[in-house]
This record gives C-alpha cells, structure tokens and sequence, in this order.
C-alpha cells in the first residue's frame, strides 16, 4: 500500500471500540478468553499497539484512546483536511485518525514499531518473526485481521471466519506494506468500520450525479486554488500578496524560488507565481475553481475538465493557450518547431494513483516555461 493513500481522512460516525486489558502470551493466544472487556473504549491488545519512542522510552498507543490523551503525550498535531474529513500528524509523520475523540486510525510513522521491535527498514522476514503469519497476503501488503469482543480477541484466518466477520463492527486490521526489496515500508492500523466509512466518504464526494456532461469554457480564473476559508491564490500573483494571503512559510531556490506554506507550494519568477502545487498533507483544502483537489477521481476530473491533451496511465495534462481572458484547451499536442517555445501557454498536470478508480496524488498549475522546466 502506498503510505500516501494512508492519507483517507475520517468521516465522523457512531463506532465502538471494544477494549480488553491483559497482555500477557497466553492471553494474546489465538480465541484466548480476556479477562475483562475495557471500561474505558481503549482497546488493549498488544497486536493492536503501536509503540513511538519519545525521550529514551516507548510511548504506547492503542485505537480508542482519545486525542486528548495522544495530545498529552506526543504535543500538538498539525491537521491535515482531505476530502472525508480531517486527520492529525504528530511530529513528522506519526499520523491518526479519530471518530469523535476516538482514535480510529494510528499510522505510527518511520520511527513507530509494532512488538515494540518491528518498524519500517526491517526485512520481512525479522518481521515474521514476531509477528506470524498474516491473514491475507495483497500485492506488497501483509494484512493481520483481528476480531474483538467482550469475550475473546482472536487473529481472523480461515474464510469462514473472515466470511462470519463481514460487517461487523469489531474487527480491525493492521496493514503492513513492503517495498520492492522486501522490507517494510509503512505500518498502519484501523477499525474495518472505520476503513468502510471512509471510503464511502470519498466515493460520496467524488460521485459524477449532478455534474454537467460538458464543461464549462475555460478562462484565467481557472488557474487558480481556492480553499475553504475563501482564499484564493492564481498564476501571476505578487510573492508579497500571496505572503500575506497565506502566512508562515519556508523559502528556498532550486531553478526558482519556492515557497512552501502549511497547504501548498508556490514557484516564483521573479516576484510572480508561475507554478503552483498543492500539498499532499494540507491544513486547508485548496481546490481548483471547478473542484479538484487531492483525492479527486479521475471520473470527476474527465467530466470538469474533458479529455486531456496527454495522457498515460498515471499521469494526465491539460495544455491552454491564451486567447485574451479565455484559454483554449488543445485537444493534442501540437508539433513544436521551435524548440525553446512552447506550443501552449498553461498547462494542469496531475499524477493518478493505480487501480480501477484512481484518484489525484499529485496536482500542479503553472505556466509553459515553468511546466518545462518541471519536467
């Protein structure tokens, strides 16, 4: 799984975590009894913690402590707006999902461990180690499903299980992803309910019902972002003016001068924005003027904006040409004879995530000599 599609956001709903207190072997045993269910929504099972070292210790965290005890412990996060609703980054990159002030969602980083000893760089097969044999074997991820009550905590395994479990509101999975050498990559784990819930929220705000089967004309204002405060940043902005619209931020120069805010980055030529890139953990949702922002399907895409100019499976162009305060969108890419000039004056690029429905993980606006440049 690509940690970036970790990023789902939450989508708040009425969910129960069912906890239990023990955690010696022989209660963590497969259809082990527990002793008794939590009283505190906290759910105590040591498959399901992951552990974040803080000042020369192991801090526990377990889905269904509430933000106010995560806050206590690892500082005040950062919120990240997606499309299904906000999520929190602890340090730099400790990331979690609540349901009310549950925790429904604990991705514990690069430096968080699960068995206190497996955590991303580890080969798989040190992980198997601790961890068992999974559930299901996906592609690059390994998934551990687990079944929780007042009476048993169990790792689901056979398909009957898995087949009995469907629906319910008391399994949860942790997920954890490899990368091509065979070593861990990421760790996250949730509440299957939660997981449900926000994907049916992303489904939501990406349905086509009610949308135009035509697109509008394009015009200036098109090159542009919008987030939910009403701030607005455009191609050909003033750096002092987009400095003011957006605040704090961190500058520094590769071939142009970058300005990194809290939700986006901003490429100046000379004072002027000539590019612009949304990021993928923004504190404030920017959308494009027609709607698109990360996350957004590529059906939702097509139907706002048409057929692009160029396409391949993972990434998809939009290239304008300016004609007086409209922009005409070439329908292909013309023949370039000259080189150094570009047959187009704009361009909206985005990069698609894999599968039957992608969706946007990368978007960028910028004008020709900064989308040439960016290549």
């Amino acid at each position: 799984m690509n940690k970036k599609l970790h990023l789902a956001g939450i989508f708040i709903l009425a969910l129960t975590l069912l906890g239990t207190i023990g955690g010696t072997a022989a209660h963590e045993a497969y259809g082990a009894p527990l002793f008794k269910p939590a009283s505190d929504g906290i759910l105590n099972y040591s498959p399901l913690t992951a552990y974040i070292p803080i000042n020369g210790r192991n801090v526990a965290l377990q889905l269904g402590m509430t933000k106010g005890e995560i806050d206590l412990l690892l500082g005040k996060p950062q919120v990240i707006k997606t499309l299904s609703g906000d999520y929190y980054r602890y340090g730099e990159d400790i990331t979690i999902g609540y349901v009310g002030t549950r925790a429904a969602m604990i991705d514990p980083g690069m430096e968080g461990a699960l068995r206190k000893r497996v955590k991303p760089g580890q080969s798989w097969e040190q992980a198997a180690a601790l961890l068992g044999e999974p559930t299901l074997v996906a592609g690059s991820d390994r998934i551990y499903r687990y079944q929780a009550n007042s009476y048993l905590f169990k790792q689901l395994r056979t398909a009957k299980e898995l087949a009995a479990a469907v629906g319910r509101s008391d399994v949860y999975e942790v997920i954890v992803s490899l990368n091509a050498f065979g070593e861990i990559s990421s760790e996250v784990m949730f509440g299957v309910s939660y997981k449900r819930d926000v994907i049916r929220a992303i489904q939501l705000a990406n349905s086509t019902d009610g949308l135009p089967h035509s697109h509008a004309p394009f015009v200036l204002d098109d090159l542009a972002v919008i987030d939910e405060l009403g701030r607005t940043v455009r191609l050909g902005m003033e750096m002092a003016d987009v400095d003011k619209l957006l605040g704090s931020h961190e500058s520094y120069t590769m071939s142009l001068p970058i300005h990194e805010y809290d939700s986006m980055s901003v490429y100046y030529r000379g004072t002027k924005a000539v590019g612009i890139k949304p990021r993928e953990d923004p504190a404030h949702l920017f959308r494009t003027p027609r709607g698109i922002t990360m996350q957004s399907s590529a059906a939702i895409l097509e139907r706002l904006y048409g057929k692009p100019t160029a396409a391949d499976p993972s990434s998809w162009t939009y290239y304008f040409k300016r004609k007086g305060s409209e922009l005409q969108l070439l329908t292909e890419f013309p023949i370039m004879p000259d080189p150094d000039r570009a047959p187009y004056d704009y361009g909206i690029s985005v990069i698609l995530s894999d599968g039957p429905s992608p969706v946007i993980t990368f978007l960028l606006i910028g004008d020709a000599a900064f989308l040439r440049e960016m290549k």
